[in-house]
């Protein structure tokens, strides 16, 4: 549950999508609610645009799409973007009169990351360019407090990607007070930190089951299995490891957090096999070692 709670009910709630970049949230309860910001955002390709700073040429027609979702299966000029390139995604937001103040809160995305509203830069992850080497990668939450107050918010996302599989807002953005986002950024992150916390414990505490009474394997293979867990909890979510170790290169942890979950399966079914005895499919053991090792090789 920890690895998906930004996008678990606590963090969206039915709402009219987005339509052709904007969308009306001034019916919307912003001090008791998380709204998304999902539907059709107006998408700029090889371009990083700020809305209130373009002067659109006469005649060119806007592009619109959906999102959250990565732009692999995007098309431009009749030809399929794939995963690597650079755009703008822009959205008008509508909100209350009588509003208190509100946040943003971007979930991780690929992979480089620059937020405008209203013109303003007010933050972002990474180092975004037009070109490998220019742009720099970093795929974590992010949280930004807006200090203006005016009813209409018009939103800049400048994303690019070189460097992984899949590019563009693929994940969602919600907007509430900030209270209530402060509120579940600390109750997710502490979640996440007490389950990886429990899973630590339990790798130690069969470590030293291993140790001293040396009977079998399945404790080793169950504090590996605990110890592949939390490396994957760690490792996506609320991402704590760039935390933990500061200046982790992205091409590291986001390696950790695939080889993690590759080799979750094969340990559990190894343990699996070491804890009943009377299962006597050995070939399937290696077998799901060998998927994993081939699926690391990928990486």
């Amino acid at each position: 549950a920890p690895l998906a709670l930004c996008t678990s009910p606590l963090f969206t709630l039915n709402l009219p999508e987005a339509k052709q970049g904007v969308i009306d949230l001034r019916s919307a309860d912003l001090g008791n609610a998380t709204y998304q910001l999902k539907g059709e955002w107006r998408f700029r390709w090889q371009e990083f645009a700020i809305t209130q700073a373009q002067n659109p040429a006469q005649g060119q027609m806007p592009v619109y799409v959906r999102a959250p979702q990565a732009w692999n299966n995007f098309t431009h000029d009749g030809k399929k973007l794939g995963g690597h390139g650079y755009a703008t995604y822009s959205l008008k937001v509508l909100l209350p009169e009588a509003k208190n103040s509100v946040a943003l809160r971007m979930n991780e995305q690929g992979t480089a990351v620059r937020i405008f509203v209203n013109g303003k830069g007010v933050g972002g992850m990474g180092e975004v360019g037009i070109a490998r080497g220019i742009s720099v990668p970093e795929t974590r939450p992010l949280t930004v407090l807006l200090t203006d107050n005016s009813t209409v918010l018009d939103i800049d996302v400048q994303i690019s990607n070189f460097d992984y599989r899949k590019g563009g807002m693929w994940s969602g953005i919600f907007i509430a007070s900030t209270d209530i986002i402060r509120g579940k950024v600390r109750k997710t992150l502490a979640l996440d930190a007490f389950v990886a916390g429990c899973l630590l414990i339990i790798a130690a505490y069969h470590v030293a089951i291993f140790l001293f009474y040396r009977q079998g394997t399945a404790p080793l293979l169950f504090a590996l299995f605990s110890l592949a867990m939390c490396m994957r909890l760690v490792s996506t979510g609320q991402r704590i490891l760039p935390d933990i170790f500061a200046g982790i290169p992205f091409a590291v942890y986001s390696r950790l957090e695939f080889l993690s979950w590759f080799f979750i399966i094969p340990i559990g079914v190894h343990y699996a096999h070491a804890m009943f005895n009377n299962l006597r499919n050995n070939w399937f053991i290696p077998l799901n070692y060998l998927l994993a090792v081939g699926f690391s090789l990928l990486l």
